[in-house]
């Protein structure tokens, strides 16, 4: 059916015109329809034009009135090409970064509410990769901008390559880039992170040092809505930075001996809510999570990390009597929850030490639970909740 102009006749041995017209229209939308028939009644021509004829010609024929309403439905037709292609330019200018040719943020942010309406209609796995090129500031500054705007059109490059037809590329701003993976569960997108990294770190960029960039990783779930993921993704790319940068963090969860090497968490503002007592607690909470990372995995340091247990989790009972006094006094609308949220975590606490001190689970073990789950875990996932109640006072 890949023809512009069709001639068919309304009476036909073996099928009617309108039959033949509503098969052209449903393989061709855009061929030109132009209907051939004797009949000229009040019913059969407007019932065809309804079904997509562009124009009809009464027989007999007469020829040069034939040709005219031909060139007449060709000028119109090549009209409406022309329009049709004007307005897919305009929309791709629309929904793509023009730098880079990636889809921009609006766009991409429209496609992400689309495929979760579908993930709550279907169940289709959905993930998330956000990746953030590291010290980027410091390659604009060594050696140009306009070797900035070369690594971020040769990072494009790599996940245009390396993602497949059905998955989304975005530009969501600066050196920052998004992918949304398509009927992919948490694993599969993490691998496709590592992955990633690799080939940027492998990455040969002319005239310059290598390049490396740090990764966030989440997977749609059950009750999210498009602000929890992002809120996820981001937190999990921070930490990435945070924690060495090169590296790609799932979930907010950070490996504390990533690929053998023990971890640094680097305090900045990403933990800052504002309140001098509450920031100073935070702030020693992850200098001796930091401490316990650095001796935890070696079998000699096993006595002094006991004593950094029992300080951080002196450290972390007392927090919370001070965040709960802060938080109540400043009308926190969450505070009864918060607290309950606190009175659990001490239990889980106390059940873990219990189980460390008995020998029943390594250092390591520990480690990995009052650091992710209680230092970084709550604040990432619970006191951020509250910053705004500090922030700008």
């Amino acid at each position: 059916m890949d023809y512009d102009l069709f001639l068919i006749d309304f009476v036909m041995p073996q099928c009617n015109g309108d039959d033949v017209i509503a098969y052209i229209r449903r393989e061709n939308p855009e061929g030109i329809i132009i209907l051939v028939t004797a009949y000229n009644n009040g019913d059969i021509l407007p019932h065809c034009l309804g079904l997509g004829a562009d124009d009809f010609i009464l027989k007999p024929l007469e020829f040069k009135l034939f040709m005219v309403r031909i060139n007449s439905c060709i000028e119109r037709y090549w009209l409406k090409r022309e329009l049709m292609e004007k307005n897919a330019k305009l929309f791709e200018l629309a929904i793509r970064d023009g730098f880079t040719g990636l889809y921009n943020r609006d766009y991409f942010s429209h496609a992400c509410k689309k495929r979760g309406r579908e993930f709550i209609r279907t169940k289709q796995p959905l993930s998330f990769v956000l990746l953030d090129i590291d010290y980027f500031k410091n390659v604009n500054d060594t050696y140009g901008h306009l070797k900035g705007d070369y690594v971020l059109k040769e990072v494009a490059e790599i996940l245009k390559r390396e993602t497949k037809d059905t998955d989304f590329i975005c530009r969501w701003g600066g050196e920052e880039f998004i992918v949304m993976l398509l009927d992919t569960e948490l694993q599969a997108a993490t691998a496709f992170a590592e992955k990633i990294r690799k080939f940027i770190r492998q990455h040969t960029f002319k005239n310059m040092k290598p390049v490396t960039a740090s990764f966030g990783v989440t997977q749609w779930r059950e009750n999210d809505i498009e602000e929890s993921v992002f809120k996820r993704l981001d937190n999990s790319l921070y930490l990435a930075k945070l924690t060495g940068r090169d590296k790609v963090v799932s979930n907010e969860e950070v490996e504390l001996n990533y690929k053998g090497n023990p971890v640094r968490i680097e305090w900045g503002p990403f933990f800052r809510c504002g309140q001098k007592q509450l920031d100073e607690d935070h702030h020693k909470l992850i200098a001796l999570s930091n401490e316990i990372i650095k001796i935890c995995f070696q079998a000699e340091g096993e006595s002094q990390t006991t004593l950094l247990f029992e300080r951080l989790v002196e450290e972390i009972s007392d927090h919370f009597k001070r965040e709960e006094e802060l938080l109540q006094a400043a009308g926190y609308e969450n505070y009864a929850e918060h607290k309950r949220i606190h009175e659990n975590l001490r239990k889980e606490i106390s059940l873990v030490m219990k189980k460390f001190n008995s020998g029943g689970i390594m250092p390591e073990v520990a480690a990995r639970y009052l650091i992710q789950e209680i230092v970084l875990g709550h604040i990432i996932k619970k006191d951020f909740d509250f910053f705004h109640l500090f922030q700008g006072v």
